[in-house]
């Protein structure tokens, strides 16, 4: 018999995980940051930083999906949590770049950041297919359920 988990705590906590990190991604992406008069573009391995960040920014998302559809019993096939979560991504990158585009006068669209938003989602499925179970465990035993 397979133990019964607590799955109100547990999907209380992952919704909050979830809440929080659009939330914030949102927040750090609409921010305005001081850069130095003179255009100056910092790179690494030849690609912007700011193209790193967003794709760092975007790996947690189906981490978090995940974790919230895991905790709500939620069951999806592979192929299909894969086009749901990579549309979410897409989806959520594209209206941070409206967003910086319509509402912010410090900040531009740009369809490199989108792209970048992408691969951070593919990076972050990549890593819920090979290790969803394990995060599911650590995040059980932290939350202790």
């Amino acid at each position: 018999m397979q133990p019964r988990y607590n799955r109100n705590k547990g999907s209380i906590y992952s919704a909050t995980l979830l809440y929080l990190y659009l939330g914030l991604s949102l927040f750090l992406c609409l921010i305005k940051v001081e850069a130095p008069t003179e255009k100056i573009i910092i790179t690494f391995l030849y690609i912007p930083v700011d193209k790193w960040l967003h794709f760092l920014l975007f790996i947690p998302l189906p981490i978090c999906i995940f974790l919230y559809r895991r905790f709500r019993d939620i069951y999806i096939e592979p192929a299909k949590f894969f086009c749901e979560n990579l549309s979410y991504g897409v989806a959520f990158g594209l209206l941070i770049e409206v967003l910086q585009g319509s509402i912010t006068s410090y900040r531009g669209e740009n369809m490199y950041d989108l792209l970048a938003d992408a691969i951070g989602t593919l990076a972050g499925l990549l890593i819920v297919f090979i290790f969803g179970t394990t995060i599911e465990k650590i995040v059980r035993k932290i939350i202790r359920i």
